[in-house]
């Protein structure tokens, strides 16, 4: 005679054999043609493989770019038998799904922050500034820092969503996001009673606006304070552009200044470019007024006598 197996409600799931697979990221909130690489090769010779906190060799990997404040990270959870994505309300619902892990950390794999666990969403919102929180809020290593030129960046970040079944499996997904900062290689200048300035942006999607630095002494420093250091006089700020022109109305018109242009992003700032010479404003607009001599008296030759000789 047969024997019925009767399952309870917390009786145990069929096994497949292996874990539910991360897979798929995408940003829910940028521009379909920015930089996406998925599988992103391992390759030990690059910092985010490097190292004992290296991305593993086992985990799925993408990488891409992102320049918006508030970035949405999707991804999917993928059933290795079928090869068939989880709906929302599977992911939800499932007793054999038990939720996804997911964490920060900077490219060399330092630790910034335990977001979550047992999370059954497959999206989670970033914020730009709480990401410069986090991330100088933790310590990692100054010296492996300056020495190397990498770590605790945040335009530089390795998202990491570990998915658990009921069988105590996991399954690695790393997301590793950069958001190059803003640079400026060249500024052209129109004088008139205002000065314009022309800017040459390695990048205009994410720009928040340019800050205006002028000084009375060449090779001024932004950042260096203290007796003696060379410091700016003046300072603006104005929004982007969507025409890349900016105008300001100089703080002296006596005497010529010279000028830096810094970008900023949600970042902060990027990278600027200093004018190699100082720059005078006109004390009238030249372009106001005809450029055409006038006045003129004495005697010409008509036309045909200078045909004739």
């Amino acid at each position: 005679m047969p024997k019925f197996i009767n399952f309870q409600n917390d009786a145990v799931f069929p096994d497949i054999g292996r874990a539910l697979q991360v897979s798929g990221f995408y940003l829910a909130n940028e521009p379909s043609d920015v930089p996406f690489q998925e599988p992103f090769a391992w390759d030990p010779s690059l910092v985010p493989f490097s190292g004992n906190s290296g991305i593993s060799y086992f985990a799925r990997t993408a990488s891409g770019q992102f320049f918006s404040k508030s970035p949405t990270v999707g991804w999917s959870l993928i059933n290795p038998v079928t090869e068939k994505a989880w709906s929302k309300s599977e992911m939800l619902s499932s007793r054999q799904f038990k939720g996804f892990d997911i964490s920060i950390l900077d490219e060399t794999g330092l630790l910034v922050k335990d977001v979550v666990t047992g999370y059954r969403s497959n999206y989670i919102e970033l914020d730009t500034s709480h990401l410069v929180n986090i991330f100088n809020s933790v310590k990692g290593d100054p010296a492996f820092t300056t020495a190397h030129g990498v770590g605790k960046d945040p335009r530089k970040m390795r998202l990491k969503v570990v998915s658990n079944d009921y069988y105590g499996r996991q399954h690695t997904g790393e997301y590793y996001l950069t958001s190059p900062e803003p640079r400026i290689t060249g500024v052209s200048v129109d004088m008139g009673t205002t000065l314009n300035f022309t800017p040459s942006i390695t990048k205009s999607t994410g720009l928040v606006g340019i800050g205006f630095y002028a000084s009375h002494i060449s090779g001024f420093d932004l950042t260096v304070t203290g007796s003696g250091a060379a410091l700016y006089d003046y300072k603006s700020f104005l929004p982007a552009s969507d025409k890349n022109n900016y105008q300001i109305n100089p703080p002296i018109v006596s005497s010529g200044l010279f000028y830096k242009l810094v970008p900023f992003d949600n970042f902060g700032a990027g990278s600027g470019f200093l004018f190699p010479s100082s720059i005078k404003p006109f004390n009238i607009d030249p372009l106001a007024y005809s450029q055409v001599p006038s006045g003129m008296t004495g005697n010409w030759p008509s036309l045909k006598q200078l045909l004739i000789k």
